[in-house]
C-alpha cells in the first residue's frame, strides 16, 4: 500500500487471500468450508467495529466479542482444523481455544501499543484509534473508571494531537494501560498451560517463545 497505493494493495490481499484456500484445500476439502465460515466471522467483526465507532457506549465484554470475530476466528480455524488432523494424542479443545487467546491477546496488545509505540517502532502513526473514533480496551477502562471518565470523555471529543497526549498522561496516572495490560497477561498465563500440553515438544517451546515474545514486545 504505501509503495504502490491502495488498489495494489487490495488486489495483493486478493491473491494472498485465494492462495490460503488453495492451501487450505490440500488439508482436506472441509478445511475450505470452515474457512469460509471462519472469513464470514472475521468480516462480521469488523462490520461490528465499523458500526461501533464514534460511540462510548461499548462494554469490556463487547470488546472481546468484537476480538473473538475480527482477530481470532482464524486463528481458531487454523487450530481447529489441524486439532482434528493430528493424528498425534492430545487434548482436541487446546489448539482451537488457544488460537481465540492468541488473537485477543494480539488485539489487546495492538490496541495498548496505539497509545504507546512511536511511528518509527510501530510503523504507523500513533493514535488511530482515538482519532478514527474506535473505543479500544484502555478507553473502555477509562470510561468504567468514575475518576477518570470525565476527562476521557473531554479527550475523546477532542481528537487531536494535543488530546493524544493527554490521553496517554490520563491513562498512566489512572492505570489504565497498566489495567490494560494486566488483562492481556490473564490471558497469556492461560494459554502457557495449553502450549506446554501439545504432543510435539520442540515445537510447542517455539510456539511458547514466539507467544511469549509477542506479547512482552516493546510493554
Amino acid at each position: 500500500n504505501a509503495l504502490f497505493g491502495d488498489r495494489t494493495g487490495i488486489l495483493q490481499g486478493d491473491l494472498a487471500f485465494t492462495q490460503g484456500m488453495a492451501e487450505a484445500a490440500l488439508v482436506t476439502s472441509d478445511a475450505v468450508r470452515t474457512l469460509v465460515s471462519a472469513v464470514q466471522e472475521m468480516t462480521v467483526g469488523e462490520i461490528q467495529e465499523e458500526f461501533l465507532k464514534g460511540s462510548l457506549n461499548v462494554s469490556v465484554e463487547g470488546y472481546y466479542g468484537v476480538a473473538a470475530r475480527k482477530t481470532s476466528a482464524l486463528f481458531e480455524w487454523a487450530g481447529r482444523t489441524l486439532s482434528e488432523e493430528s493424528p498425534l494424542e492430545h487434548r482436541r479443545d487446546d489448539p482451537p481455544r488457544l488460537g481465540v487467546a492468541a488473537g485477543t491477546l494480539l488485539q489487546i496488545v495492538d490496541d495498548i501499543h496505539d497509545f504507546t509505540l512511536s511511528e518509527a517502532v510501530a510503523g504507523k502513526a500513533p493514535g488511530q484509534d482515538l482519532h478514527n473514533g474506535r473505543l479500544t480496551l484502555p478507553g473502555i477502562l477509562a470510561m468504567d473508571d468514575e475518576g477518570g471518565r470525565e476527562r476521557w470523555i473531554r479527550l475523546w471529543g477532542a481528537r487531536d494531537n494535543g488530546a493524544l497526549a493527554q490521553a496517554r498522561s490520563l491513562f498512566a496516572e489512572r492505570g489504565h494501560l497498566e489495567a490494560a495490560r494486566g488483562q492481556a497477561r490473564r490471558i497469556m498465563n492461560a494459554m502457557l498451560p495449553w502450549v506446554e500440553a501439545l504432543p510435539q515438544k520442540a515445537r510447542a517451546a517455539e510456539l511458547k517463545t514466539f507467544m511469549t515474545a509477542m506479547f512482552e514486545r516493546e510493554f
